[in-house]
């Protein structure tokens, strides 16, 4: 009589397949939370972000900008108007994945790797580009050149062509119950970077972009 052996590589297969498939349905509720988080960052919406976000009462919500990259994302929007409708179409190219979900007291940490277009040299471009276009136009053009509609035209060009490129970012989350039982992220610092490309991530830097730009 013949005995069957199960080779070892076979059975790891099995043992990797089994550990998988319990890491997919592991969690559920956390997972979950997870998707409606990202669902805020692609639909570009701080409000949907705010209530999964665990706050101080009276806290002010927007991207979990510091004082600092608020007014530095201000004074963008005031010098190029149509950033924000640029950040949303970077925002619904953001990807993630979850590396692992790891349990605490109350809630969890969750490891996760975030994809996300970098667009840190969005102002510089499109002063550059400006510029460049004034260069190269003629003076009747100049003068009746209007600079907010020109840039709003080239941020439309920026968004047709995609041509950022994706950078990864590993961070963690942390989760947990409120008294009521409801899943809220704690905030992080890395939410706002996730948000707007990069562009935030020196707010110093793209202020002192701008203002050089304008200045030349």
């Amino acid at each position: 009589m013949k005995t069957k052996h199960i080779s070892y590589g076979f059975l790891l297969l099995i043992i990797a397949s089994f550990l998988i498939s319990c890491s997919a349905s592991n969690h559920p509720d956390e997972r979950n939370a997870v998707k409606q988080l990202f669902e805020a960052f692609r639909n570009y919406s701080s409000e949907d972000m705010e209530k999964l976000i665990s706050l101080k009462d009276g806290d002010v919500y927007f991207w979990s900008f510091s004082d600092e990259q608020f007014e530095a994302y201000s004074y963008l929007c005031e010098q190029i108007p149509s950033s924000t409708m640029f950040l949303r179409s970077v925002a619904l190219k953001i990807k993630y994945s979850i590396l692992s979900i790891t349990e605490t007291g109350n809630g969890c940490d969750i490891a996760l790797r975030v994809k996300f277009k970098d667009c840190s040299s969005f102002a510089k471009d499109v002063f550059n580009t400006y510029k460049t276009y004034i260069l190269t136009s003629k003076l009747d053009e100049i003068e009746l050149l209007d600079r907010e509609k020109a840039f709003d035209g080239i941020v439309v060009r920026f968004i047709a062509e995609d041509s950022y490129e994706y950078v990864s970012k590993d961070i963690t989350l942390s989760l947990s119950r409120d008294s009521s039982g409801k899943l809220l992220f704690a905030d992080n610092p890395a939410f706002a970077e996730i948000a707007t490309g990069g562009l935030l991530s020196n707010p110093g830097t793209l202020t002192e972009t701008i203002n050089n730009q304008n200045s030349d």
